[in-house]
């Protein structure tokens, strides 16, 4: 399979719309492309829709880079007598849909029945409540769920408990370290901060428990100095040669960017796609102190060729586009020492910590 630009004319969130609206409601909440492409075939038949955005894939096919096997020719073309245009469309099609699903199901994952849990779960419990969620503009941009006055972060551990609409649930891809770096941050400064949900264990009740503040835990001990002496490059590369592992550093202006990268790369369900860690800040300047006004952690997925390009290749330029990047956390609107909380923000968000640790050594905090 090859590189597909998913934000050409917004397919990736007409793929979004048609996969809840055919296909996700007609097998009991579990769907799989790979052993329903019959299925696939007659839903598309029997809706004007769908054969309305296979004539748009068709038209626009060249600028979507998926190539068809052989295999997959032969088998288009005796199952459902497609023809020249109709079977890379279909196939198109098809292999849309299970990019979309892959990355569906790697963010919200199976129940223990091995039904899909997603957001329309949680959608539809404030819908219950007579509340649009779809209204809230970070959910509405990235699918976070923002943390408002009736809405409280649980200290013991990652979860969110909206007391309006009594609802809580859990925070997706998120580690207790930096869960509660956020939280004390959050204490001190009102900023704008919101989460990822996880569906998988929403209760339509507020939990009660106590909750308990653990003792902190460094990485380090926190003693950074002066944020203007560090020496900050343009683009810089850090190794690990026992691990072989990779940390990527781009600084422009008042941005900083860190990407890491494990030896053994991490796939997102298969071996096409791959995913990277991505930490990325915007900070500015005020009376001659630093602070740091957004932050964000997000996965960023790749296709074989876009991952070769950048890390084999050691390109700052290239980006992830196989499908949209999906954030964890993000915070806005701060105003948060730089000097004193850069490290750990990072070094919590991050997996090696070696390479962190070198980088912060290198650019003397």
């Amino acid at each position: 399979m090859k590189e597909i630009d998913l934000n050409m004319s917004k397919i990736h969130d007409k793929i979004n719309d048609i996969y809840y609206k055919y296909f996700y409601n007609n097998y009991d909440n579990f769907f799989k492309t790979s052993v329903l492409e019959t299925n696939i075939y007659k839903i598309i038949k029997d809706n004007s829709e769908l054969v309305y955005f296979l004539d748009i894939i068709n038209k626009n096919k060249k600028h979507i880079n998926i190539k068809l096997s052989e295999e997959h020719i032969k088998q288009y073309t005796f199952s459902y007598k497609l023809q020249n245009n109709n079977i890379e469309s279909f196939g198109i099609f098809v292999m849309l849909l299970q990019i979309f699903e892959k990355k569906e199901f790697f963010f919200n994952g199976f129940t223990s029945e091995k039904i899909n849990i997603n957001l329309k779960f949680l959608i539809n419990l404030y819908k219950q409540r007579e509340y649009n969620l779809n209204l809230e503009e970070e959910f509405n941009k990235y699918k976070l769920i923002e943390i408002t006055s009736y809405r409280e972060l649980f200290w013991q551990e990652p979860r969110i408990i909206d007391n309006k609409y009594n609802i809580t649930f859990d925070i997706k891809y998120i580690n207790i370290s930096i869960y509660k770096k956020i939280i004390e941050l959050f204490e001190l400064r009102n900023f704008k901060l919101s989460f990822y949900p996880n569906c998988i264990n929403i209760k339509d009740y507020v939990n009660t428990k106590v909750m308990i503040f653990d003792s902190k835990e460094y990485g380090r001990a926190n003693s950074l100095n002066d944020f203007k002496t560090m020496k900050l490059k343009s683009n810089c590369k850090f190794i690990d040669y026992i691990a072989k592992d990779k940390l990527y550093i781009k600084h422009n202006e008042a941005e900083l960017t860190f990407e890491e990268i494990q030896n053994e790369p991490k796939f997102l369900d298969n071996e096409e796609i791959l995913y990277t860690k991505v930490v990325h800040l915007i900070f500015y300047k005020e009376n001659n102190e630093l602070y740091l006004e957004h932050l964000d952690l997000e996965y960023i997925f790749y296709s074989i060729e876009e991952y070769s390009e950048r890390f084999d290749s050691d390109n700052f330029e290239q980006k992830g586009n196989i499908i949209k990047r999906q954030k964890i956390f993000k915070i806005d609107n701060a105003k948060i020492n730089l000097a004193e909380h850069l490290y750990e923000l990072v070094y919590f968000s991050l997996d090696n910590k070696d390479l962190i640790n070198e980088y912060f050594v290198e650019i003397g905090l």
